[in-house]
Parts: C-alpha cells; structure tokens; sequence
C-alpha cells in the first residue's frame, strides 16, 4: 500500500507550504532548527541537511540499529548539520534540546498511552520557537479500525507463542494467511503494509501495542491540555472534500454548510474511511489566525516540480516511477512539459503562466493557468510536489553540476550501488560507475555519456547553479544529434531564457554574450563569396568553400547561423541541422540557431517540436514578424488554417513589405475561401520578390492561387501563366547549359522525371500506374527527386527507377546541367505550379523534347515546354488547346489511379438503409464559391430529408461559416452533417456512409474523385470549358459513368434530385464500381501501353526535325 504521506509532505519545506495554505507562517526552512522523534535510519533528516546546509535538525529513535545505520550514512556524506539519537522518549523528557521551529512526530504517536501521547506535545509545544510548527502523524477513526481487525487476528495466532522469535513467526504467518484470503480493500492494503515491516516494527505496532485511533473531534477535544491548537493536515488537499470527487463534494457541501471546520472534517472522514491524519499543530501562543479553509489563492505564489515525461505530443506523461497521467487537457500538458523540462528545478507559478503562453490563443491565461493548477494541486497527484519557495536546486550555486551526496568516503557494496533519495523525497539508485562519471566534471562526448547524464538528472541527484544547467544542455547540443536535441531544446531554451523571461538564467556577466552575435569571428569577405556562389546557383561550389571555413572557424557563430541558412536553403536539412545544433551549443541564446531547428525540423515533417520551438521564439519576441511566420509555417503544416491565419496576418501587419509574408498570408486566404483578398497579397509579394531567388516558385505559388479563382476566366488565366513563362524566358536568356553531343549506342530512350512528389503525395496514386509498369527493354526511367522528403513512397519509385538522382540541393542551373550531361532524351515535369516544382530547370531546355504530366491541371506557361500530357477523356481534341501554351498530346489511361493500400471493403448503398440519401463533399474549401452552395442549396431544399456531409473543414469556425451559408439559402441544419478533417483511413471510412458525390465546379475534384469510385461512390459532376473544370468528368467518362456528368447548373440539380428515387441503380453501380476499374486496365497489354506511345510520337517528330504538334491516340 502507498503512504498517503511523500516525505516531501512532511519535510520542513512542505510543512512550511501547507500551514501557509491555512494562514500559518513558519521559519524559513533553509534555516531552520528541526526536530524529528521517529526518524529511524534519518534518510529524511539527511536530506533536508543536505539540501540546506545552513539548516540544523536532530533526530530520535528507539531503535539503536536504524540509529546507527543512520549515523553510519551522516559520517559517509560528511554531513555536519543533523545528529542522530537513540533516546526514549522519558530520556527526551529529561534533557533541554532547546527551540525547534519544526517538530515531526511520525506515527508511532497512535501506539503511545494518552498520557505519554499528552505529555509527548506539551513537551514539543514547550520547545516549539515563536514560529514554530508541530506535524504529528496518529491513526485516525472511522478507517484505523482495520488495524484493530489485523492485530486480533494476529493476537489469535501468537496466544501460544512465549519466545519474540515465535511471535513474529506466528504473526507473519497469519499475515500471509491473510493476505491470500482477503480481496482488494483496506484491509488488504493493511496487510501488504505489515508484511513489509521490519520485526521490531511489526512487534511494536501489532504484538504489544494497541491501537488507540481517535475520531478528530475527540482528538482536538484532547490536545488543549497539552496548549497547541489544530492547524490542519500536511496534505491540505486531505480536507478539501473536492480531492475525492464531484459526489463527496456536493454531499458534504450540502450535509456541513453550516458546521464549524472540525465537525466538517468529521464528517469527511466518515465519508471517506479515513484511517491516518498527519496533522498540524502550534502554540496557543502563536500569533497566527488560522483560516477554516485551505487558502487556494496560495497558488499563485507556489513553485512546482515534476518529472513527468512524454513521448512527442502523447497525451499520456510517466515519471521515473512508472506512475502515468493522461489527460486531454492541452493546457495541463504544456504545465507538465514545463515542469518536467525544468526537472529537478523547481518552477514558479509565474514562470507556468509564462512558458505556456500560447501567442496565438491570448486570452484569459493567466486565470486558466491557475484553476488548472488548483486542479492539480487539489487532485495531489504522485510525483507532483508544491512548495511556497524555490527548491534547493534552483539555490545551488555551484559551477558545475555535482552529486547531491559527497561520494569520497562511501564504502561501495558489492552490488556496485547504494539507495538515496533525491531532494523531492523520491527513491533513488545511484551506482559506482555513474559517481565515477562525475570525479573530472560531466564531459558528454557520445550517447551513452549522454544517457548516463540525463539519467541522473532524471533521478534528481544531480545540483549546480543555473550556468551549470545550462553547459550540460549546451553539452547536448554539442553531440548534433537530431533525435537528442529536438527531446533536450525546450530544457536548453529554459536555462538560456533569463529570469525575466520566464526562465532560469541570472544576469551573470558570464552570460553577457548570449544573445549577441559578432562580425569578426570569421573571413566575411570568403564568407560573402559564398553568398555571392549560392544565389548566382553555384551550389556545389559554394558547399566547398563553407567546409573549408568551418574547418577554419569551427566556432564562429556567424559562420555556423550563415551557413545553416544555406543549407536549409539547398535542402540539406541535416547539414543544416548540424550546424544549428553546434551553434546552440556554443551561444544558445541567438534568435537564428531557434528559428532555422523550426524550418528544418518542420522539413523532416515534425509536428511537435517546432511549434514548441517557435511559441517559445514569440512568448520572448511578440512583436518579431519573423516569430509570427515561423509559427505560421508549423500550423500551415499541421493543416490548421484558422491559426496560420491568425499568425500570418501578424506578420504580413509587422512587416507589410515583405515577400514572403505577404505571399504566405495569401496562400492561407486563398485556402479560407477568401480569394479577392489573396489575390492581393499574392500579386504584391510576388512583385516585392522579382529579384530574389525565389521569384520563381513565388510566382508558382499565385498561380495555383488564381487557377482557384472562379471569377478569372480560362483567357485572364492562360495570360497569367504566360506572363510567368515570359519573366522565365527573359531569366533563361542569358545562361546556357549546353547538352553534350553523346555517341550512344543505347537504343532506349532516356526518359528523366523530375519531382517534388515522390513521396506520400496525390500525384504518387497517378503516376504510379505507369511508372511501375514501363517497358524497361525501350526505356531507360531517370528520376530526379527535388523534395526533402524521403518515405516509403521515395524509395519504392527509386527501386522502379533505371537511374535514381537525389538533387534537392542542387540549383536551376546545377540540375539543368545535370540533366543535360545525362542525355537525356525527354524530360518530364510532374510538378506543375505545386510545391518544389523546378519549371526554371525547363526554361533552360537540358533536354530536346520536354512534356508537363499530372502534377498541375493547367498549362505551365513556360515555352520551352513542348507538350502537356491530357488525358484523352477530358475533352476531344481541339477544345481544350487555346488554354494551353504547349501541344497538347492525348493520354488515353489503361489505368488512371492507383488505389491507396488500405484494405476497406465497399458496403451496400446507405440510403437503403436509411430511407434518405446522403450526399457530400470531400474537396478542398477553396473549391466552393457561392454558386456551388447555391446549387447544393436546390437540392436539399428540394429533398427534405437528404443529407449533406461537409467533410475537410479546416476548424469550427469555418464549420460555422459554412452552416450560416446554408442556413440563409433556406437549408435546415440537421441536414448538414460537418466534418473536421482527419486522417486518411478515416477520410476513406467515411465513404461507407455516403451514396453520392457533390462536386464543386468550376474547379471539380481530381483526387478526391478516384478515391471516392475506388470506394463505390460516383461523384456528380459539372463540365466547364477548362481543365480544371473536367478533372472529374474525364473520371466519370473512364468508368462509361457520363449518366453523372452534367452541363449546365439545372442539370446538375435535376440530376442529383433525381437520384433520390434510384437507390436500387446506385446500389448496383456502387457494387461494380472497383470491377468495372479493374476491368478497364485489362483492355491492353500493360498501363504504361498508352504512355509509351506518346513519349515515341514525341521523338519521332523530334528526330525529324519537326516541331512540337497534337499527338493524338486511338483508345485501342
């Protein structure tokens, strides 16, 4: 059974915390004179003496082999400020050991006669100083009287015994009998606590003492003779009648409303079966007013420590001890990181409040923080401890860490280990080895340094001053290991803040320099060459040039803050990552090393540490618009756009002539439906970056913007994309890449793809197809991979590839040069105008035939790109041409889509179980313009009871936007059923409840659309004169599915209204959907069949001399 009661309660620091709950101020306890009768071996005693070497305290026990154990570890630890006794009580009685400002009478108290109990506390309150405190520990009525029940069951077993051996023997023996027989309760927890006793405990406590417990009420009664009066408990959570739960609550508010505090508390021990108090008590001749009831606006004045660990952002924490606490709470697990980050420190209430300041989510903090804390102060949970002061870690002033306990003069055991407690109170092993690890200083040079360091900090046994904290974390950094740093930055960014900043820094002079960054620790003119090599797209070349001036300067915080900029920039994020840590651990105070872990960890796609990473940045700088981005990007990447918003308007406000804030504020926009707005933005930032290095994909990133826009006609969209292809042509003009005049004897054609998308990506499920299935005997497969991202799907298109090129960090220019000495024959974008697209590779032409396939469903603009592959069902040749600058060559799809690797069976149409249809949307919101919620609208008002799920909604509040539009359009609001988004098994789940599609138009589903027919739901559909506007209808025509397709908004509504009353036929397509898929694939010899075709066409005309023209196929 666990003691009710962690020897951190009753220490002198956490009696002087809990009668300060009830009004009672004590002696400070880092000087204070403490007595304890019961100490036994003195681990407690020892501790507090080493925790506060100015204290004094003495100790008393019965027991002379525990008392000499004790004396044996005080001579080991070399401790001069605590002794300890073997008295009696009447040999305590007769001496003056003069004033204590604590006395701790441990439980033996209950197995005294009333006298010896009286004379005991008016001996104690004699010897009490002005301020001091007396904490007795007694068994306590109605709970206690199980004790009774296990000591006559024991006085049964042993009437027969006459020798203390045979008594313990027969009284173990019972216990054992007992603790099989009996089921879990009191009784059973009595037991396990009995069996765990020594012989001299077990004999004083259930063979020849009795029980004398005490109900409360008689209790108090009794101590006025002895002149003390009853504070309270060393738990105060023990009296609050909440810590047991909302039921004893409300029953005991309502049953001692109007009672005095001890017939309230009689009361609450009745209720809870309460079997032990640990009570308060001082002079009559205290000055003190005790309050009746525990003061918890005390809370804002405590200090906090914990070490409850997790494991990235699990919502379950674990200390040493393998205790847990779950909770969804997103508050109470940022108090817990804070706490456990700061282990074995204590943290203020004010540095809680500070360090989980969220920048996004200002309002009411504060107050949240502290009925947050209240809760968990009222709860007492294991592990976490409350003091009124800063613990004696954060007072250690020593310059480097140390041992808690002097290790010189211990006599090692041959187990290589001794037991300790660490200052909380906890239990502690500490080895010979890991002392040994501390006689030269802590030097972390490899992880198991690193392991054996972090786990003595993790048992708390290590102390030193905040500087000396802060070189073991900076130690950390110094290993640049990615895995290590992103667990340890949080602790490094608390012992790097200052005081005032919420952290634990003080303003050493040592510390003068953490924030600064100087300009002559390094060559700036080789430094500036670099610069100069890498925007001019000399890459390689200026990689060279930095590795010899880190080899120079391997200190220069310039250099490692310049470079690691660099190399984020190339996309060599673990270089970078490299240099960010090594920097931190040289000047961990430097804005540049924080910001660059948040964009490089964001580009190893972790969802965790960025964001604790970039709310630190801005609780320290809230009006640095480069914070607000960084926060912005991690929100951007954990889809949440109404925070991206909100963090991206912050810095677009602070700095409204910058690009990329401007640019990336319109992205959001356009993604919140808010399209006049981002166009604005965009169109400015795009202006503001023309002679930047990322003008390019900037402009890339407006386009796909306006492709979105429904008020911009497929003319004003053709003009826009070639105005980009224009400023690319006039970029490319002056920069050659020459292609090599190659003897090849190799009779396949070179085919090079270039993409950001291979990797868990849409664009995967369509060109997979093809690319598994190409005829390797007359094609040689050359991928070129400019994303960061290396997944599962990275690997499996390199293992399909002839040739694979990881060449993320090269630039324009390097790639095309790269391109072009491979020979390659046609070279193949997959991008379009999406993410790490390189179309200004295409612009320099490294290849004679160049195509754009799948990744964007538009014309790329750039008239270097010879042909953009369509396929053939979205429109017949010659109506989609005028939107596009290259030829259009004509896709016929063997196969169109590969079907995610979930296993999810297709179920019977819903609606012939429901009764009604239910129709819904999964595309993107920036999809729906105001005519789709009109359309949408006819319908349901048409149909009563059909159902609408909303699916992809970014946050509530734009679910709440959407049920306003709908409600205003005359829609009831039980026939919306909205959807937050989630995770893809659950996106693709979520089609067994859903009978049909709504598309959105003019811009129709592409992915979307082939995941809802892999699942039996066909999409409904309107055809416009666009690309953008036939994605789904050319899905709907290869499945021979044009029964869906509409051309006109009235069709579009009659036809979905019509639907209502064919459940039968929508069941049987539902049913045939995946065959009629896997059917069509088998109308010819292999996927790539087509695909083939159109890349021999293309050279044919090549090798003839003949320009780019249509290429259109029959569909064999």
């Amino acid at each position: 059974m666990k003691d009710l009661y962690s020897s951190h309660h009753f220490s002198p620091a956490g009696i002087y915390t809990s009668a300060a709950m009830y009004g009672v101020k004590g002696a400070d306890p880092k000087t204070a004179n403490v007595l304890e009768i019961g100490c036994g071996e003195g681990e407690d005693l020892i501790r507090f003496a080493v925790a506060n070497p100015l204290s004094s305290s003495a100790g008393i026990d019965v027991d002379p082999d525990s008392v000499r154990e004790g004396q044996q570890k005080v001579s080991a630890f070399g401790i001069e400020n605590t002794h300890l006794y073997c008295l009696g009580l009447q040999d305590l009685f007769s001496i003056d050991p003069g004033k204590f400002d604590y006395i701790i009478i441990q439980q033996f108290f209950s197995l005294l006669d009333e006298e010896t109990r009286y004379s005991l506390l008016s001996f104690c309150e004699q010897h009490l100083t002005e301020q001091g405190i007396i904490a007795v520990k007694w068994n306590t009525l109605p709970g206690a009287q199980v004790t009774d029940t296990l000591r006559e069951a024991i006085a049964l077993h042993t009437q027969n015994s006459v020798s203390d051996e045979e008594k313990i023997s027969s009284a173990r023996a019972m216990l054992g009998f007992m603790n099989i027989a009996h089921p879990d309760g009191a009784l059973k927890d009595r037991i396990t606590e009995a069996l765990s006793l020594s012989d001299t405990e077990l004999a004083v406590h259930y063979i020849y003492s009795k029980n004398d417990a005490r109900y409360l009420v008689n209790f108090t009664h009794d101590i006025i003779k002895s002149n003390v009066n009853y504070v309270g408990d060393v738990t105060p959570q023990y009296e609050i009648a909440q810590h047991y739960g909302k039921e004893v609550a409300t029953v005991h508010t309502t049953a001692t409303e109007r009672l005095d505090k001890i017939t309230a508390q009689q009361y609450l021990d009745f209720a809870v079966d309460r079997q032990v108090r640990f009570s308060l008590l001082i002079s009559k001749n205290n000055p003190s007013v005790i309050h009746a009831q525990v003061q918890l606006r005390e809370i804002e004045n405590l200090h906090w420590a914990g070490n409850y660990q997790r494991q990235a952002d699990a919502k379950t924490f674990y200390n040493r001890q393998g205790e847990s606490l779950t909770s969804d709470n997103d508050l109470l697990g940022r108090i817990l990181d804070v706490m456990g980050n700061s282990w074995p420190l204590s943290v203020s209430t004010q540095q809680i409040i500070k360090n989980t300041y969220l920048p996004e989510e200002p309002e009411q903090h504060a107050g949240n923080v502290i009925k947050t804390l209240q809760a968990l102060y009222i709860e007492n949970v294991s592990g976490i401890y409350a003091s009124l002061t800063p613990s004696p870690y954060n007072l250690s002033r020593f310059g480097n860490l140390k041992l808690i306990y002097p290790t010189d003069n211990i006599i090692w055991p041959e187990c290589g280990y001794i037991e300790s407690e660490n200052l909380w109170g906890e239990k502690a092993v500490l080895k010979k080895s890991e002392a040994g690890f501390f006689q030269s200083g802590i030097r972390l040079s490899d992880e198991e340094s690193y392991k054996l360091a972090m786990d003595l900090v993790s048992k708390g046994l290590l102390t030193g001053s905040d500087i000396a904290w802060l070189r073991l974390y900076q130690q950390v950094m110094a290993l640049q290991d990615v895995d290590i740093a992103r667990r340890r930055i949080s602790s490094l960014m608390l012992f790097s803040a200052s005081t005032k900043e919420g952290g634990f820094r003080q303003e050493h002079a040592g510390h003068k320099s953490l924030s600064k960054k100087t300009e002559n620790d390094v060559d700036q003119k080789a430094l500036s060459k670099v610069k100069g090599l890498y925007l001019s797209g000399h890459v390689q070349e200026s990689f060279e040039i930095m590795e010899e001036l880190r080899t120079r300067y391997p200190d220069s915080v310039t250099l490692l803050s310049d470079i690691s900029s660099i190399y984020h920039q190339a996309n060599n994020v673990d270089e970078a990552l490299r240099c960010l840590t090594k920097g931190l651990s040289i000047n961990s105070g430097l804005f540049e090393f924080y910001s660059g872990i948040v964009l490089c960890l964001s580009k190893l796609n972790d969802r965790h540490y960025p964001k604790k990473v970039a709310q630190h940045l801005l609780r320290n700088h809230p009006k640095n618009a480069e914070a607000w981005d960084l926060l912005g990007k991690v929100y951007n990447d954990l889809r949440n756009s109404l925070k991206y918003e909100y963090c991206a308007r912050k810095a677009a406000d602070m700095n409204s002539n910058n690009a990329t804030y401007l640019l990336k504020l319109g992205n959001v926009l356009s993604e919140r439906n808010q399209m006049r707005e981002a166009r604005e933005y965009l169109e400015k930032g795009v202006r503001l970056s023309e002679s930047s290095l990322g003008y390019f994909a900037n402009y890339s990133n407006m386009l796909f913007v306006i492709l979105h826009d429904h008020q911009c006609s497929p003319e004003e969209i053709l003009a826009e994309h070639q105005k980009y292809g224009q400023k690319l042509s006039a970029w490319a003009k002056n920069k050659t890449v020459e292609r090599p005049v190659l003897v090849n004897d190799n009779p396949r054609l070179r085919v090079g793809f270039v993409s950001g998308d291979f990797r868990d990506h849409p664009v995967s499920n369509f060109i997979y197809p093809v690319l598994s299935s190409i005829d390797k005997t007359r094609f040689d497969v050359i991928g070129y991979n400019v994303s960061p991202s290396n997944d599962r799907h990275t690997q499996l298109y390199a293992a399909l590839s002839s040739e694979w090129n990881d060449v993320k960090s090269l630039s324009h220019i390097e790639l095309a040069e790269k391109i072009a000495a491979d020979g390659i024959d046609i070279l193949i974008d997959l991008s379009g105008h999406t993410a790490f697209n390189r179309l200004p590779v295409f612009g320099l032409k490294p290849a004679p035939v160049q195509m754009s396939w799948i990744g964007y469903p538009g014309t790329t603009g750039v008239k270097e790109m010879d042909y953009y592959l369509i396929d053939s069902n979205f429109a017949a040749p010659g109506v989609l041409d005028s939107h596009f600058t290259e030829k259009l060559a004509y896709l016929p799809a063997a196969k169109q889509f590969e079907p995610a690797d979930y296993n999810i069976d297709v179920n019977a149409l819903p609606a012939l179980k429901n009764g009604y249809i239910t129709f819904a949307t999964f595309n993107r919101p920036q999809k729906i313009t105001a005519a789709v919620l009109d359309a949408w609208a006819r319908i349901l008002t048409q149909l009563p009871d059909a159902r609408l799920l909303f699916a992809s909604m970014s946050d509530e509040e734009m679910i709440e936007k959407y049920m306003l539009e709908f409600e205003s359009r005359g829609v009831r609001s039980e026939q919306i059923i909205a959807r937050l988004k989630c995770g893809f098994g659950p996106y693709l789940q979520m089609h067994n409840d859903v009978d049909i599609i709504l598309d959105t138009f003019p811009y129709t589903g592409g992915t979307t659309t082939n995941h809802a027919s892999w699942m039996g739901v066909p999409s409904l559909t309107l055809v416009g004169d666009s690309v953008v506007s036939r994605q789904a209808g050319a899905a709907m025509k290869f499945l021979d599915l044009e029964e869906f397709v509409a051309s006109s908004t009235d069709e579009y509504v009659a036809k979905a209204v019509a639907l209502n009353g064919q459940f039968e036929h929508l069941n049987s397509v539902r049913l045939s959907l995946r065959d009629r898929i896997l059917e069509r694939e088998k109308r010819v010899s292999h996927r790539a069949f087509y695909f083939e075709k159109v890349l021999e066409q293309a050279w044919s005309l090549h090798q003839q001399g003949l320009p780019a023209q249509a290429i259109v196929l029959a569909d064999d």
